[in-house]
């Protein structure tokens, strides 16, 4: 993995099995190094105490550049038809006072990331957004994986009694490639028009 500054680091992938890896799972495991090289470069960086971003060090997520380099290089490499999905995750927060940053909630992005099968990632969208992407997934696949990440979001804040960090509400949306848009733009938009449409009255402490 080589970010801007140099090597970060070697990714390798082992198997119990013979021929296990073909030449897509190279080509996914490329785009996928080149995506994360600078946020493993980061990550080391904090680990070390070098990091002033204490979102960064909060989160450890890829960010938005990142996820729209890798959409764009999943578009314009795509050899098959199985899709390409996103879920956008948007959380309202409590007014912020004294000087403190909005960031997302650490309960929320655990719970997420329970629900993430091989292969999604989840990316950093803003200070209280944030996107899964969901690669070889089609939209009726991801309307599912959305009522999953609700589920398990939800039930974590009626355990805690909250979401954590002065989240109010989370909401999710949804949007596929092409269906929806070929651009990361395009599915931005997209999965924020169907996010508010789909969630009604939106109560304090509600998963829509």
């Amino acid at each position: 993995m080589i970010s801007a500054s140099g090597l970060a680091g070697v990714l390798t992938l082992y198997s119990t099995q013979q021929q296990a890896f073909n030449e897509e799972h190279r080509r996914v495991i490329e785009v996928v190094s080149r995506q994360v090289a600078e946020t493993v470069r980061r990550a080391i960086g904090v680990a070390r105490g070098d990091s002033s971003s204490l979102n960064e060090q909060l989160t450890g997520l890829p960010n938005r550049q990142q996820l729209q380099r890798f959409i764009h290089a999943e578009l314009s490499g795509r050899r098959n038809s199985a899709g390409l999905s996103l879920v956008f995750v948007s959380m309202r927060q409590r007014p912020v006072t004294g000087g403190k940053s909005r960031r997302p909630s650490i309960r929320v992005v655990d719970a997420i990331k329970r629900t993430l099968r091989d292969g999604d990632i989840l990316f950093r969208y803003s200070s209280t957004e944030l996107v899964v992407l969901l690669t070889n997934t089609n939209s009726d696949t991801a309307a599912g994986i959305v009522a999953s990440i609700s589920s398990v979001v939800l039930e974590g804040s009626q355990s805690a009694g909250d979401f954590g960090d002065g989240i109010t509400a989370v909401t999710l949306g949804t949007a596929s490639a092409p269906l929806d848009g070929t651009t990361v733009e395009d599915l931005i938009t997209a999965a924020r028009n169907r996010q508010y449409r789909d969630s009604g009255s939106s109560k304090p402490g509600s998963v829509h």
